[in-house]
Order: C-alpha cells, then sequence, then structure tokens
C-alpha cells in the first residue's frame, strides 16, 4: 500500500494536498508533519514511499536537514515542494538528495505528474530546470554569483542576510565563531561585496529568501 507523507507548517497546505493525492491515490495512507522537527521524527516511523516538503520548513539548514534525511534514509524519495523559484533553490535542492522540486505556484497537473514521476522511481525535473541544469554546465563567470558558495556558505549566506551577528550564525549552525568568520569572508569575496548593506541588498535583489 502506497505511503505518503506530506510536511508543510500551512494546515491550509498540508490538509489541501492530502484531499488532491487522496483523490487520485484512493487507497494511500497519507500522514501529515507539521515542522521540520515533526518531520524528522515521523519518516523513521514508516517506510514511505515518499515525503512532500516545503523546503523552508525546515528552516535555515534547510539544505543540511534535507542532506541528513537522504543520508539516514538513502533510499527515500524526497520531492520538494516549495514558495521559492526555482532558479533561487531548485538547483541546490538537487544536490542535496532532492528527487523533484517543484513551486506552489505550480498547477495541480504538473504536481500529480511530479508525484507519479517520483513514485516510478524517475526524479522529477522541470522543463525550465533542464534548461537551467544545460546553463550550469557553461563557464563558471555566466552563472549567478551565489552559486559559486558551498552549501554551508549558502547557508550562512541566508542568515547574514536575515541581519543576524556572526554569533548568531554559529548558534544556529553549530559551529565555531572562527569557521563561520572564515563562511563570511568567503561569502563576501565570491559576492564581491564590500558591507553587511550589500549583501542584504544582494540577497533581496536575487529573492534569496
Amino acid at each position: 500500500m502506497l505511503k505518503i507523507l506530506i510536511a508543510d507548517d500551512h494546515e491550509l497546505i498540508r490538509e489541501g494536498l492530502s484531499k488532491i493525492i487522496a483523490q487520485k491515490y484512493m487507497d494511500a495512507i497519507i500522514m501529515t508533519a507539521y515542522n521540520g522537527e515533526d518531520l524528522i521524527e515521523k519518516v523513521g516511523t514508516e517506510d514511505w514511499d515518499l515525503v512532500i516538503s516545503d523546503i523552508s520548513m525546515l528552516k535555515n539548514a534547510s539544505f543540511e536537514a534535507l542532506g541528513y534525511i537522504k543520508k539516514v534514509f538513502p533510499k527515500l524519495r524526497v520531492l520538494v515542494l516549495s514558495m521559492h523559484k526555482e532558479e533561487v533553490y531548485g538547483l541546490r535542492a538537487y544536490k542535496s538528495g532532492a528527487a523533484g522540486y517543484i513551486t506552489k505556484e505550480a498547477p495541480i497537473e504538473e504536481l500529480l505528474k511530479a508525484i507519479d514521476c517520483v513514485l516510478n522511481g524517475n526524479r522529477y525535473i522541470s522543463p525550465f530546470m533542464i534548461n537551467m541544469l544545460s546553463e550550469n554546465m557553461v563557464s563558471d563567470y555566466q552563472k549567478p554569483l551565489h552559486e559559486k558558495l558551498s552549501t554551508k556558505e549558502f547557508e550562512a549566506f541566508k542568515l547574514y542576510s536575515q541581519k543576524k551577528s556572526t554569533t548568531e550564525v554559529s548558534q544556529v549552525m553549530g559551529l565555531e565563531l572562527s569557521t563561520v568568520s572564515t563562511y563570511k569572508t568567503r561569502i563576501f569575496k565570491k559576492l564581491k561585496l564590500a558591507t553587511n548593506s550589500d549583501l542584504i541588498k544582494y540577497a533581496i535583489d536575487n529573492k534569496i529568501f
């Protein structure tokens, strides 16, 4: 019997997705998780065929959390459903182990197509992402500067863009101050920034949060 876990911090989204999926997969067992901690707890309670999760719900260490889930449960299929545009988080989600990435603005037909694709053992890649992945193969100077950041640097960048101090970033990421300071130096260098205001403006301009 098909088992699907839906994770989102908005009840309307959870209930709406549950009803949409139940209409197509009438014999499926569908459960929900309301935050990142609940998701991580529930992924180990059943042999899930599919997890549909909002990446933002996993908070500041979203890609690390996704990577952790895939490391502990390597066969688990995770379809990321996000409010963020594909060009912002899509590629990083795939690199972190997602089997698919779809935005909340997508039509229901595309969502069901993505679910079918992932349940059949394939990765769902939208036409937009196919084009983006092709462009990602070209030389570095044509990529957005933030694509040059490592996963941890990108997580730190998101936190700094929320006006958090180095101490706060260190606490959230669970890293030494010296390590986080090194990340900040690399971020400013790779993004060619001079001030914290430049960093925040860059994040806003590129719809990072």
